[in-house]
């Protein structure tokens, strides 16, 4: 309408669908895009607000939360309150957070950004942190970058790294490599099968670089292992030993230094290497005397057994 509306306006109530189908580059329509929600406003058929109970359905992703923007020409989305994505193809992952950007470039996600108490998951996947901003390829995660006041956290069931910031490094969404800057913590739970104990193993420095194995591009039925720790930066590093037996106290070795190496076979420390300035003390449980005297004493007091044929005088 000149002079009133420079653009067309369209307002939707009583819980709308709309499909949104887009061409692609050759001019044939791509896969629609499918926006559910209590309310729809589009503007000049480029921008789309929806509000109340948003669900949005892509061929590569599914994602809901309170209210929504979709910016077609720029290939822009913002979710907000509550907002969870989840990838739909091979290797899915869930992303959750206060508000989630997405980026496409030619109707591809390229880029998703959680803020405030974001949260990736995925099968080789934990990660936590203020923002979380994943980087994506094929519809799969190739790297993922967590940082905030709050510090950022990769957790597993047998390992977590803490650090003010984490970087992912995960060809085809599978772990490769990962860097912790700045205060990083690392922590892994003993192997319960060789010693039994309340301690984890720990190490801690400026930086740590965790590198894992490399798979085969058709073995998805295995997690990477992990192959290294290393910290720099005021290293220190505390490990258990096991002993004989898994329910013997293990020995404790802690070592200093400006660098540390941990390398691991089958999950296990195998060698702790220590550079420059190295310092460290290596204990062993001593046995309890108590119980061995207490062992020597009933044997003195206990009369010799009978042999066949023999009487005991």
């Amino acid at each position: 309408v000149p002079g009133i509306r420079a653009h067309s306006r369209m307002v939707a109530t009583g819980r709308p669908r709309m499909q949104l189908v887009e061409r692609t580059a050759a001019g044939t329509p791509g896969e629609p895009v499918s926006v559910v929600a209590n309310q729809l406003v589009t503007e000049a058929d480029s921008i789309v607000y929806a509000t109340g109970a948003v669900e949005i359905t892509r061929p590569d992703i599914t994602a809901t939360a309170d209210s929504a923007m979709l910016d077609k020409g720029s290939e822009f989305a913002r979710l907000m309150r509550n907002p969870v994505i989840e990838g739909r193809r091979e290797r899915p992952f869930t992303l959750r957070g206060n508000v989630i950007d997405i980026f496409s470039r030619q109707k591809k996600l390229e880029r998703v950004l959680a803020y405030d108490r974001a949260h990736a998951t995925s099968s080789d996947l934990d990660l936590a942190s203020d923002t979380v901003d994943i980087r994506v390829d094929r519809d799969r995660m190739q790297r993922a970058y967590a940082w905030g006041p709050s510090r950022a956290r990769v957790t597993s069931l047998d390992r977590n790294i803490v650090a003010d910031s984490i970087e992912v490094i995960m060809p085809d969404q599978r772990i490769r490599e990962m860097r912790a800057v700045r205060g990083a913590f690392a922590e892994t739970l003993p192997d319960t099968t060789k010693l039994r104990s309340a301690e984890r193993d720990w190490l801690r420095g400026d930086t740590i670089v965790a590198a894992f194995d490399t798979l085969a591009p058709g073995d998805s039925a295995r997690k990477p292992r992990i192959r290294t720790l290393v910290a720099k930066g005021s290293a220190s590093s505390f490990y258990q030993i096991p002993a004989a037996t898994p329910t013997a106290k293990p020995s404790l070795n802690y070592v200093r230094g400006s660098a540390i190496t941990v390398r691991f076979d089958a999950q296990q420390v195998q060698t702790v290497t220590v550079l420059d300035k190295a310092v460290g003390m290596y204990l062993e449980p001593t046995p309890d005397s108590t119980r061995a005297a207490g062992r020597a004493g009933s044997a003195a007091a206990a009369p010799p057994a009978a042999r066949p044929g023999v009487a005991r005088p």
